[in-house]
C-alpha cells in the first residue's frame, strides 16, 4: 500500500509591533527681519507606510513654545517674525501616526537683520517724493539733493551726504504746510533721518 499524508495548513500572524513615525524639520532656517519663512517637515516618514500607517499631524512649537504652528509646511508671518525678534529660536517638530506614536525633532531658526543699504533707501525715497505730484521746480530742488546723497555715497563721502540729506530735511520743513501737507512733510523727513542713521 502506498504511504498515506496528510496537509493542513495554519496562517501565523507575525506582528513586529507600530514603529513610532520620523520627525524631520528642514532647517536650519535663516530670515531677515520683516520677511515671511515657510517651514518645511515633508522630510518627515512613517516606517510603517508599507502596512498601510501614515503621518495624521504636524505640530511645530518655535521658540520653546511662544508659537504653535500645524501642517507640513506651516507659513511664519511678517509679524510673528518681528515678534519673536533677531536671534537664534529653537524649533521643534513632532509628528504623529494613525496610532498615536509620535516623533520628534529639532532644528533653529535665526532671525537676522541685514544692514539697510542707504542708497537703495535714497532712490525709495526720490520715488516717493517724484509721486506726490509737486510743483515740477520744488520736485527738481528735492530729487536734485537726493541726487548728490547717491552720488556722494558712491564716492564713500558719507559726511557729504549726510550735509545733503540736512538740507533735503531744511527744504521739506520749509515747504511744510505749504506745497507739502504737514503728513507727506514728516513722512519725508522720518525717511531722509533713516538714512542718515544707516550711515
Amino acid at each position: 500500500m502506498p504511504p498515506k499524508t496528510d496537509t493542513e495548513s495554519t496562517i501565523i500572524q507575525v506582528n513586529q509591533g507600530n514603529l513610532p513615525p520620523v520627525a524631520n524639520p528642514g532647517g536650519p532656517y535663516v530670515v531677515d527681519l520683516d520677511n515671511p519663512i515657510t517651514l518645511d517637515g515633508s522630510g518627515s516618514s512613517d516606517p510603517n507606510a508599507a502596512a498601510g500607517d501614515s503621518i495624521v499631524s504636524y505640530s511645530w512649537s518655535i521658540n520653546s513654545g511662544a508659537l504653535i504652528l500645524s501642517g507640513i509646511t506651516p507659513v511664519l508671518t511678517v509679524a510673528q517674525i518681528n515678534t519673536l525678534g533677531v536671534g537664534v529660536h529653537p524649533v521643534s517638530l513632532t509628528v504623529t501616526d494613525e496610532f498615536g506614536s509620535t516623533g520628534i525633532a529639532s532644528t533653529t531658526l535665526s532671525i537676522i537683520a541685514t544692514p539697510a543699504d542707504p542708497q537703495e533707501m535714497t532712490e525709495d525715497l526720490i520715488g516717493v517724493v517724484s509721486s506726490l505730484g509737486l510743483p515740477q521746480g520744488i520736485e527738481n530742488s528735492l530729487t536734485s539733493k537726493l541726487s548728490n546723497v547717491i552720488k556722494s555715497l558712491g564716492k564713500g563721502q558719507t559726511d557729504a551726504a549726510i550735509n545733503q540729506l540736512n538740507a533735503f530735511i531744511n527744504e521739506v520743513q520749509a515747504q511744510s504746510g505749504k506745497k507739502l501737507s504737514e503728513a507727506q512733510a514728516s513722512d519725508l523727513v522720518d525717511k531722509a533721518q533713516d538714512i542718515i542713521a544707516s550711515l
